[in-house]
């Protein structure tokens, strides 16, 4: 039997949470319960749910970027991110 899509959310949320070392990818600040998947290049626009396209992020700080592609939003107001070069145009 396959994983529930459920379940793959939660483990790619948990393997992306370890990579950052339990910070988050915009704000720096240790990150609890309140981990989302946010897709650097959004759905959207085309974007996937490969682990490659995302980071983990507080919820606040996904709302706060919203559906923008990489070159703006909160990327402007936070230059130390570093954005793979696969995603700018």
């Amino acid at each position: 039997m396959g994983v529930s899509g459920t379940r793959q959310r939660a483990n790619r949320r948990n393997r992306l949470y370890e990579r950052q070392g339990g910070r988050c990818a915009y704000c720096g600040h240790p990150m609890n319960a309140n981990v989302t998947f946010e897709h650097v290049w959004p759905k959207s626009l085309g974007g996937t749910q490969a682990i490659s396209n995302g980071l983990a992020v507080h919820g606040r700080c996904n709302r706060r970027k919203a559906s923008k592609p990489p070159t703006i939003g909160i990327y402007l107001e936070h230059p130390h991110l570093v954005i793979p070069q696969r995603f700018w145009a």
